[in-house]
């Protein structure tokens, strides 16, 4: 169903500085499926950055696996000897400030966000009044709702997705809702990220070569697709570097980092 709506599941760590107060939240989300971060896999972490000059940022690499994990280790040992040799205040250079005022940790009941909801409930009239009367409640709007299936008096699923709403808004909400005498089992939340990335960082919704030829393709709905998601490596537009060097032109580079095999054949 997170898939039907555009969404894929990642294991977030956020941090944001919003009106003096530092955000800070580790958990499973929901991002739109063609936002970078969403291609990440595998092995691969990536860190994603907003500056106020320089943008959007991301940057990518494999985080696991033999090799990588060595050099982390191997890497950490060798900062820890240089900290026994030398004292470990006199190394470095400090990262400056970014206030002058200590931050304070925002609480995570006062925290904003959308939400993605999965409740089963018994398939009856006046179920879903229920349910929404109470989100109403607690000042929690709906984007969108679905009820796959049809079962009278079986539980099934009804997904909803919400507008931004205050966390504990949405705790109170789901204490209540999982109460009700129709909701057969605790209601799957997950939060929503709508990350900030630029429209010329998107990638397009992409299935492989296989799918978007398939037309001209000597294939059938039975023919079964192993696909990679290869011929899909974004095209990031570089308009600095297209007023740096002083063309008339749109000027695009290729995230090498995003070629889901390695091979120059698929970059697309």
């Amino acid at each position: 169903m997170r898939a039907k709506l555009g969404y894929r599941i990642k294991l977030l760590a956020i941090a944001k500085q919003l009106d003096g107060e530092l955000e800070v939240r580790v958990h499973p989300a929901l991002i739109p499926e063609d936002d970078l971060l969403a291609s990440v896999g595998g092995v691969h972490n990536a860190v994603y950055v907003v500056g106020d000059a320089v943008g959007s940022l991301m940057f990518y690499g494999r985080g696991a696996g033999q090799m990588p994990t060595a050099s982390a280790v191997v890497s950490d040992i060798a900062e820890i000897a240089r900290g026994l040799l030398h004292d470990p205040t006199a190394r470095g250079v400090p990262l400056p400030p970014i206030s002058e005022v200590e931050a304070q940790i925002k609480e995570m009941s006062t925290v904003r966000s959308s939400y993605y909801l999965r409740i089963m409930a018994i398939d009856k009239p006046g179920v879903l009044s229920r349910v929404t009367g109470i989100l109403g409640s607690n000042n929690i709007s709906l984007v969108s709702v679905i009820q796959k299936g049809r079962h009278e008096q079986s539980a099934v699923p009804i997904v909803m997705l919400t507008h931004e709403a205050v966390e504990g808004d949405m705790q109170r909400s789901l204490c209540a809702i999982d109460q009700l005498d129709v909701v057969s089992k605790g209601t799957v939340c997950l939060r929503v990220e709508g990350l900030p990335i630029e429209p010329a960082m998107k990638t397009m919704r992409w299935k492989g070569i296989i799918e978007q030829y398939r037309e001209f393709l000597p294939v059938t709905d039975r023919t079964p697709v192993v696909t990679l998601g290869e011929g899909n490596t974004p095209l990031i537009l570089a308009d600095r570097l297209r007023t740096r060097i002083g063309v008339e032109a749109k000027i695009y580079l290729k995230y090498e980092g995003l070629n889901p095999t390695g091979s120059f054949k698929d970059r697309g």
